[in-house]
């Protein structure tokens, strides 16, 4: 089989980049028979194989920090070069997939926050989206969940696609491990300028996020901690569709200026199997805080969990299908449930031994390789079905 994947994102690995990353390398170590095409950007080449023989990568010359330039050459450019590289099949691992490629179609469907949530993004942006996934779901030869909550979720709104369907979780990065090494904890701190015990939030402040609340959950119970703690939130503030603004007048308004961090984007990929800046990060914490509004997975639970670290997470049928029962769940719409999960999380210790004993295990149940088998399995199935394969 010839098969091409849009790698095409922003440079710097989050979210879904991480499980592109994470797939496109899993392939390359499980797959020697099959030709790659991987469509990436300057700025992101890295992060892909570059001396595995069937794998091979094309640059966009888009401007990939643009939506509009990335969704025009999606659209545009990119199923001139699929029927000119004469490929099997197309994996789009982004929700979208071009309309009018000839070859046979496998489309990641990450989260449905576009149906469930419209009214959080610009108008530019949910319709584009909108439109285009509704019609990337019908063209899709077969569609993957990252989750079985996401999978019920499409199902709800378009039962018929259901034998289209298969879900493949996500898996685990081996960098994300408990980090032994107390020097190198504390010269990430240093790095931080992290002074004291903490709290860790991973990601960008994105409305899902439900960051307002958590900031004055931490005001409200930051003086029944046992321990002086400080609240980290570790992505990157500049990203589309951010509630910066609510976050910075909760902060103010619970005077936690000093006692609230942002680090900016921390790393949470390798490129080799040493420890990632946001593995430190996690081992580092106390509490992994995560009460968001929706989440398609919410890897970075289980990325705590490897890393040793206690989780906090909101009681929604996805937080239990990655978690199972290794973390406080709380209800993410209210801040006096959140803070009751901080302070048992922090201040109960034979619970925290538990909830790490129980994460270690439950980590161990997610692994990229399953995650590459599976996708893999995928495009075999599409291509045979259209009988277009040139094994």
């Amino acid at each position: 089989m010839r098969i091409a994947i849009n790698a095409v994102f922003r440079w710097k690995p989050s979210g879904v980049a991480n499980y592109i990353c994470n797939l496109v390398r899993y392939l390359s170590r499980i797959d020697t028979e099959n030709e790659y095409l991987i469509f990436t950007t300057p700025q992101n080449e890295s992060y892909f194989p570059t001396d595995v023989p069937n794998f091979r990568q094309i640059h966009c010359a888009s401007q990939t920090d643009s939506p509009i330039y990335r969704r025009l050459w999606e659209q545009v450019v990119l199923p001139g070069v699929l029927k000119k590289s004469h490929m099997d099949v197309l994996h789009c691992p982004m929700n979208v997939l071009p309309l009018r490629v000839s070859c046979s179609t496998v489309l990641t469907i990450i989260d449905t926050q576009y149906f469930q949530n419209p009214d959080h993004f610009t108008f530019l942006r949910r319709t584009y989206l909108k439109h285009s996934m509704l019609r990337s779901f019908k063209k899709a030869d077969a569609l993957i969940t990252i989750s079985e909550s996401v999978k019920q979720e499409i199902l709800g709104c378009f039962p018929v696609l259901d034998k289209k369907i298969q879900v493949v979780h996500f898996g685990l990065d081996p960098c994300f491990r408990r980090v032994e090494d107390e020097r190198a904890i504390v010269q990430m701190r240093k790095r931080y300028g992290i002074q004291h015990k903490y709290l860790l939030f991973p990601g960008y402040p994105h409305y899902r996020k439900n960051l307002p609340r958590l900031v004055r959950a931490f005001g409200a119970i930051r003086s029944r901690l046992l321990e002086p703690h400080i609240l980290v939130i570790a992505g990157e503030m500049g990203t589309e569709e951010t509630n910066v603004a609510e976050i910075n007048r909760a902060i103010e308004e619970q005077s936690l200026k000093e006692h609230v961090l942002f680090t900016g984007y921390v790393p949470g990929i390798c490129l080799q199997d040493n420890e990632s800046s946001m593995a430190l990060l996690m081992s580092g914490a106390s509490l992994l805080v995560y009460p968001s509004l929706y989440e398609g997975f919410g890897l970075p639970v289980l990325e705590a969990m490897a890393c040793g670290t206690p989780v906090l997470a909101s009681d929604l049928p996805i937080s239990h299908e990655v978690a199972g029962d290794a973390a406080i769940f709380v209800n993410p719409y209210q801040i006096e449930d959140i803070a009751r999960g901080v302070e048992q999380g922090v201040n109960d210790e034979a619970l925290r031994k538990q909830l790490v004993a129980g994460g270690y295990e439950r980590a161990g149940l997610f692994t990229w390789e399953n995650n590459a088998r599976m996708t893999l399995q995928c495009y075999r199935e599409v291509v045979e079905r259209k009988g277009r394969s040139r094994v």
